[in-house]
């Protein structure tokens, strides 16, 4: 598993002081208040940065990092992941996942491999599970949902389908 998990999304910049509004990728916010420093991630790119305060709002988290101080340094980190080690990051409820988890899980039905989590996607309502089909190489998308995704074992790294949508 990986140590460390994206938090939060840079969204653009807030006031003149260089603070940064950033969407939570759990939806939670109080997290955010104990955090010291993170690292911003996009692409290959990593910067660590300090944290010099944090706001959280009716909005979202308004984020103030070291020698980031003007809207127009704020905004250049638009769309970058702020990443934090996973003992810091937003704590799991019962029956929740960390996406980075899920990502890299066998998808199966009945035992049968159907293919491979390679991405997650936020469809609004619920999260997709973008998964590689091992015997064609297509990609389908499935509704982390109760009804179409049974239990989740993240030691052997399956998932298990509960519906067969995937024959032709």
């Amino acid at each position: 598993m990986l140590s460390e998990l994206v938090t939060g999304i840079v969204r653009g910049s807030h006031g003149i002081r260089g603070y940064m509004t950033v969407s939570s990728s759990s939806g939670e916010h109080e997290h955010f208040m104990s955090l010291k420093s993170v690292t911003l991630v996009s692409g290959s790119r990593r910067i660590e940065k300090r944290v010099e305060d944090i706001r959280v709002t009716g909005k979202g988290v308004l984020v103030k990092l070291e020698s980031i101080d003007t809207p127009e340094d704020a905004k250049e980190f638009r769309r970058w992941e702020i990443r934090v080690e996973r003992e810091i990051a937003a704590p799991l409820s019962p029956g929740d996942f960390y996406v980075a988890d899920l990502i890299g899980c066998s998808l199966r039905y009945n035992d049968q491999e159907l293919g491979e989590v390679t991405n997650i996607s936020d469809a609004g309502q619920t999260a997709l599970l973008e998964v590689s089909k091992s015997a064609d190489g297509r990609t389908v998308f499935v509704p982390f949902l109760d009804v179409f995704v049974g239990e989740v074992d993240l030691d052997s790294r399956n998932i298990e389908l509960l519906v067969d949508w995937f024959s032709e």
